[in-house]
């Protein structure tokens, strides 16, 4: 069986470490959205009270 070439393990650490990095950074910044983005409705919904 052939064995696979120092660079090529170079390229595949660096791939995956790409894909890592993205996919942790795209959920970091979809769980924040979420929530401030319900923190500002809540906020908002908490603040119109119409005294009468």
């Amino acid at each position: 069986m052939p064995q696979m070439a120092p660079t090529i393990w170079l390229f595949l650490y660096f791939c995956i470490s790409i894909l890592i990095i993205l996919f942790s950074i795209f959920n970091f910044f979809m769980f924040t959205y979420t929530k401030s983005s319900h923190f500002k409705s809540h906020y908002l919904k908490s603040k119109i009270n119409w005294k009468w």
